[in-house]
């Protein structure tokens, strides 16, 4: 059975109505949540860089360990002068900082202020281990050993692994594993393994770097060589250090930082004569940043001679990009 013409158009007309209202819809969503990437301007910048090493002893203990921050802030603008610079701290059990506001005062632009502090942290972020097998054999690599044997020729295996013990990603891992005098010519990096190895042959050490461990992932690089032990006395097969850093977060003592600054912006009053005679129309302006963007929080004019207040805006916290205005 055909659909009549009339039925038809009518059918056409309520699926472009239908489209037209979601459509506006759409509009008004989008004007009600504010695309913050719309924004231009700088923001001051707050860095942070965490840095720990630990080191390693041959009998898989951890002999020492340190870690190290510093807190950056920056002045990105190129003609812009910041001041009253006030770094609030919080979260700051895992490091030496106080939970206090830190003045910072001026920052010139593109110029830098920074402040080291330690890490108080109970254990690393990254785990360091080592695992020895002093009787290697490629087609039997279930079997192991931990006893050498005085001029006895054999293979060796150093398997070094670094775990990553946080929710985030750490970066620039470095691990230093020194290889015993006893090792005979250079080792082999046994597939697969992440990250670069190269061998110093000349400290006779191994230098194995990642660019990042993901959360909770495990990197094991397995080092091979040949052996012969030529004294009877106990011998170490090597310390390994491992030292990493997160940059910009702060993720390793999780330290929270609030900044507040102030800088040039010009909040002014326009006056226009109304219908009535020595009767002004005024409106509150603001004028904000040539480089940064600016957060306004509110404005309030105030008669200087009666302390009276002609005008307050309450609380805006409105976004303004670099060069932006805003009027009452």
């Amino acid at each position: 059975m055909s659909e009549s013409p009339e039925n038809s158009e009518l059918k056409k007309e309520e699926e472009e109505s239908k489209l037209e209202e979601e459509k506006e819809e759409k509009e008004e969503e989008v004007e009600e949540a504010p695309n913050f990437s719309k924004i231009r301007g700088k923001k001051i910048l707050v860095a942070f860089e965490e840095k720990e090493q630990s080191l390693l002893e041959y009998t898989s203990e951890i002999r020492s360990y340190t870690g190290t921050g510093q807190v950056t802030i920056k002045n990105p603008a190129k003609d812009v002068v910041i001041w009253s610079i006030g770094l609030k701290l919080a979260n700051c059990a895992h490091s030496n900082l106080q939970e206090d506001e830190y003045i910072v005062n001026d920052l010139e632009p593109d110029k830098k202020w920074s402040m080291n502090y330690q890490l108080t942290t109970e254990q690393p972020a990254v785990k360091l281990g080592e695992k020895v097998d002093t009787d290697f054999n490629l087609e039997k690599p279930d079997f192991t050993r931990d006893d050498l044997v005085f001029n006895g020729e054999t293979n060796i295996l150093f398997m070094i692994s670094v775990e990553n013990l946080l929710t985030e990603f750490m970066t620039e891992i470095t691990v230093k594993k020194k290889l015993p005098e006893f090792m005979r010519g250079s080792p082999r990096f046994l597939e697969p393994f992440s990250g670069e190895a190269v061998y110093d042959s000349e400290n006779h050490v191994v230098l194995w770097t990642l660019e990042d461990v993901a959360p909770e992932d495990v990197n094991i690089l397995k080092i091979y060589g040949a052996i012969k032990p030529n004294q009877v006395e106990p011998m170490d097969v090597g310390e390994v250090r491992v030292e990493y850093k997160q940059i910009n977060r702060g993720i390793i003592t999780n330290i929270k930082p609030e900044l507040t600054a102030q800088t040039t912006v010009m909040p002014f009053v326009e006056a226009v004569e109304g219908d009535t005679a020595n009767m002004w129309d005024c409106m509150a302006s603001f004028e904000g940043n040539k480089e940064f963007q600016v957060l306004l929080e509110g404005i309030s004019v105030t008669d200087k001679q009666s302390g009276e207040t002609l005008f307050d805006s309450g609380e805006l916290n409105e976004l303004l990009s670099a060069q932006g205005d805003w009027s009452s």
